[in-house]
């Protein structure tokens, strides 16, 4: 099926697969529901939570990114997993996952304190800086993660809140 893929930019489109920008928004959401409702089919959904978790810590990459597959790849779906392992509870203090998906984005914050990343990283599956530097929504994907995981270096913080002020 995908060999007849008619894309040229997009991959893997021809054959639904997992994706992390979807199961970390469900897990969050059912996160969110079971605290409003706890006793609305628990087990249920306390099984779905932890399966979904257990896929997103899989998915990682060795480098501590998320690759996704809408959007701005890595920035977009690291965004949405960090939310959704800090929902369960997991920090930068006691995380594997957390630390190492912070710690890939600050090694891609840019000198200017905020992050670019391509489109073409949906196509190549690897990080690729944007030609134009900084880019708004990039940088504040990359806040929003850091923040969930409570990365505790407050100038990476800053230095990327600098860029979405200005």
């Amino acid at each position: 099926m995908e060999w007849i893929n008619p894309a040229e930019v997009f991959g893997r489109i021809m054959v639904e697969y997992c994706y992390p920008e979807c199961t970390t928004a469900v897990l969050t959401a059912l996160v969110s529901f079971r605290e409003r409702y706890p006793a609305y089919r628990r087990g249920d959904i306390d099984q779905a939570i932890e399966r979904a978790g257990k896929w997103v810590h899989s998915d990682q990459r060795e480098d501590g990114s998320w690759y996704g597959s809408w959007g701005i790849c890595f920035t977009y779906a690291g965004m949405f997993a960090m939310e959704c392992l800090a929902s369960v509870g997991e920090t930068y203090e006691n995380s594997e996952s957390q630390r190492r998906a912070c710690e890939f984005l600050v090694t891609h914050q840019n000198e200017d304190g905020g992050w670019g990343e391509s489109y073409m990283a949906c196509e190549t599956g690897v990080w690729t800086d944007h030609d134009d530097g900084s880019q708004v929504v990039n940088t504040a994907w990359a806040l929003l993660g850091l923040m969930y995981a409570r990365y505790p270096n407050k100038s990476v913080l800053r230095r990327g809140i600098k860029v979405m002020c200005f």
